[in-house]
């Protein structure tokens, strides 16, 4: 396998970065949770929040993972199909259908 391009590679790497982000954000949205809640559920401050919804510059897969995790309150599982990240499981409830 020959070398990738470094500048090709990094235009991967942020394609892929951006899809994660667009991912994240709307499960957000569709979740209907505050930022509030969401700080709740992660045991991260507002203001962490506010940073990480705002922008994927500083995510570790970690961080990822948990807030993920705490917005579909449960085990994420997610695929790649045609260049598109799904999130498979659990179906995010929309707020009006928690009630």
């Amino acid at each position: 396998m020959e070398e990738p391009d470094p500048g090709h590679l990094a235009y991967l790497e942020q394609r892929a970065v951006n899809r994660f982000y667009d991912h994240v954000l709307g499960c957000f949205q569709v979740s209907g949770l505050t930022i509030n809640d969401l700080s709740a559920r992660t045991g991260m401050r507002r203001e962490a929040i506010i940073d990480f919804l705002s922008s994927p510059n500083d995510w570790t897969v970690w961080t990822v993972a948990r807030v993920l995790t705490c917005i579909a309150g449960g085990e994420v599982v997610l695929t790649v199909y045609d260049g598109e990240i799904t999130s498979l499981r659990p179906r995010i409830a929309s707020r009006s259908e928690q009630a």
